[in-house]
């Protein structure tokens, strides 16, 4: 937890986001990050927040601001036009995220990928996941009765004995 007691700073990277996704920005896009600081910084209370909604807030008046990174630091400006994926802290990667304004989205990529491809691939990724888990529960319950299977017989070899 980051804290500063002569400001009233208090910030938890896992702590849940105090607002849902406005309708004016997309998100959270979760595990990618915006790099570049915006022409507030990233300042307490000017360029960096400990909750979404105050983030958002400030950043709707930042002309150079196209959206919001939550990492380590806060809820942080962003003002670079390109998303990086967060792939070397697996400890951090469920809690980043980001969100955008929408009137930004059409000039967004991720890696030659729009917002919306983007979306539509984690949802194609978690249908894959889901139909692997389902393929994986299956394989474990005939295995379960295959080696009940297996254990009656050796229970019914020992009462012949």
């Amino acid at each position: 937890m980051t804290t500063n007691r002569n400001r009233g700073w208090t910030y938890n990277i896992e702590c849940e986001d105090d607002i849902s996704t406005p309708d004016d920005m997309c998100g959270p896009i979760v595990g990618y990050v915006l790099r570049g600081t915006t022409s507030v910084g990233t300042a307490r209370g000017r360029g960096s927040f400990s909750n979404l909604s105050e983030a958002i807030e400030v950043a709707r008046n930042v002309e150079d601001c196209v959206g919001v990174t939550k990492g380590k630091g806060g809820y942080q400006l962003r003002l670079n036009h390109k998303f990086y994926e967060l792939s070397n802290r697996d400890d951090l990667k469920d809690h980043v995220k980001t969100w955008v304004f929408r009137d930004h989205v059409k000039t967004w990529v991720l890696r030659e990928k729009s917002v919306d491809e983007l979306n539509e691939m984690k949802t194609l990724k978690r249908i894959e996941l889901l139909n692997k888990k389902t393929a994986l529960v299956k394989q474990l319950r005939a295995k379960k009765k295959e080696l009940k299977a297996a254990i009656r017989e050796l229970d019914n070899e020992l009462d012949v004995m």
